[in-house]
């Protein structure tokens, strides 16, 4: 079934849809369909590279699964090289599925940004790594934000009991 829907994204009348996004479990240099414990259910990058040979001119390809991509970058490049794809995404380690899923937002907004060029990929790179650094600033932002409230807060405290007290004396 996946060699089927493999077979069909690669078909040229569906080059409108130039983004290949593979979401499963994954180890060095493969991703696992289904069952993790049955190795049929294993799909390695060069099969992967085989079953989509010459067919990926003016598309990505994004494995969003841990460790697919922990390869050496020849490995990578003949991939490149053998599917014609514009460019791979993907992890090199283990990643949390909630990180990933904020990061993946990034990348595929980028993705839909530029053209699926190697030009377009280094801008999509460039737009990448600076969303990100922006994230990450908001990040620090909002933790500063975040312990000055908590202290505001604890400055309010006795103001806050000391309301409480008087309203519960007008009550008596």
């Amino acid at each position: 079934e996946f060699e089927y829907y493999i077979s069909r994204w690669a078909q040229k009348g569906l080059a409108a849809y130039p983004i290949l996004y593979l979401a499963f479990h994954g180890k060095r240099s493969e991703v696992t369909i289904g069952d993790q414990r049955l190795a049929e259910n294993r799909v390695s990058v060069a099969e992967l590279g085989e079953m989509l040979e010459g067919r990926c001119h003016g598309r990505m390809i994004y494995f969003a699964a841990c460790d697919t991509l922990d390869l050496h970058g020849n490995a990578i490049n003949a991939f490149l090289r053998k599917t014609g794809a514009v460019a791979v995404c993907g992890y090199r380690r283990d990643v949390d599925w909630l990180d990933a899923t904020a990061f993946e937002l990034v990348v595929m907004s980028a993705m839909q940004i530029h053209s699926m060029t190697r030009q377009g990929a280094a801008a999509m790179r460039r737009r990448i790594d600076l969303r990100a650094g922006e994230l990450l600033g908001q990040h620090d932002v909002l933790g500063r934000r975040q312990q000055r409230e908590q202290v505001e807060e604890l400055e309010d405290e006795p103001d806050v009991v000391a309301a409480q007290q008087r309203e519960r004396r007008v009550v008596e």
